[in-house]
């Protein structure tokens, strides 16, 4: 199997985690130092998973999303690309990292919001 190739340098890469941190630093002054001990590596795991998810996008956009395979003389098709494929993984784990840091943050307003509403009228 062939390795994608890669968009931005490792140079790139830092400097656009370092700005999407930035990004974060307004959640982390609501927080307590014990929370800001658990959360942090959540915004690690977001800025990665947010820059990765840029640069497939430009992979897959490139490349497509389907890749021609050839197993042997007779059996040939079409399949999903390496990076379609890391990219919904990705998507869906960050995904994940954001509803987890979501339930760091207090909650000033007291109001709630329209999906919240929505829950707590069926939830039985």
């Amino acid at each position: 199997m062939e390795k994608a190739e890669r968009i931005f340098t490792e140079f790139e890469r830092k400097q656009k985690r370092t700005k999407e941190k930035k990004k974060y630093s307004n959640v982390l002054k609501q927080l307590g130092q014990t929370q800001k001990v658990v959360a942090e590596p959540l915004i690690d795991n977001i800025v990665f998973c947010v820059v990765e998810l840029e640069e497939l996008r430009m992979i897959i956009s490139k490349d497509g999303h389907e890749e021609e395979y050839q197993n042997g003389k007779e059996q040939w098709g079409k399949k999903e690309t390496t990076a379609s494929k890391q990219y919904a993984k990705i998507g869906k784990l960050h995904t994940d990292l954001l509803k987890r840091l979501k339930d760091f943050i207090p909650d000033n307003s007291g109001k709630k919001d329209e999906l919240e509403k929505f829950r707590d009228k069926y939830k039985k």
